[in-house]
């Protein structure tokens, strides 16, 4: 019998860490394994200590990373972690740099150690309000051009297809996620204050 409030079997989601090369060459085999895997990521400082590396250079770890993002893609789940260590809490500009960056390269959240880093990870993480404004751009030119019978169209001399347009109404779906976050939040502050 579970106890009262126990999740029901089966709803228990996983978020893993690989940190070793021997999980990092595995990384598919171990995502198969389950289906409750909701998001991954590579360990920065472990994945290099166990390769006996120096990370130096944030460059060095773009192959990895970047084969975590496509794992990710691959089984369904989110790619989280950044492309650059979390290691220099103090660094706040450059925290967002590498954040930023590491949204750029498909990675979309990632943990902190640090109460500072997470206002600079939600901006990070959050499309650009320029973006937003042209993938509301995008969509429109695309659906009017599907009602007219195309596949692709033009805007300020830029093709626009189905691949182009499914980006845009992602980076729309997540602007109203974290709007619909920021709702909840707001309401949430205010209810424990009154």
């Amino acid at each position: 019998m579970r106890p009262p409030g126990a999740s029901p079997p089966g709803t228990v989601r996983m978020t893993l860490s690989f940190e070793t090369a021997y999980g990092f060459v595995h990384m598919n085999d171990i995502l198969a394994a389950s289906e409750r895997v909701e998001m991954i990521g590579l360990g920065t400082e472990d994945f290099t200590n166990d390769l006996g590396v120096e990370l130096v250079d944030p460059d060095l770890l773009l192959f990895p990373k970047f084969q975590t993002v496509i794992a990710a893609r691959a089984r369904g789940v989110q790619a989280r972690g950044l492309i650059g260590s979390i290691a220099n809490y103090k660094d706040l500009d450059g925290f967002y740099d590498v954040a930023r960056r590491s949204y750029q390269y498909g990675f979309r959240g990632s943990s902190c150690i640090h109460p500072d880093q997470v206002a600079v990870l939600n901006r990070a993480f959050s499309p650009a309000p320029e973006r937003i404004e042209r993938a509301r751009a995008v969509v429109a030119a695309y659906e009017d051009g599907v009602k007219q019978g195309l596949g692709a169209v033009s805007l300020d001399g830029r093709m626009i297809d189905l691949p182009v347009c499914e980006r845009a109404r992602k980076a729309l779906d997540a602007a109203e996620a974290i709007e619909e976050m920021e709702r909840r939040k707001s309401a949430a502050l205010a209810a424990a204050q009154a």
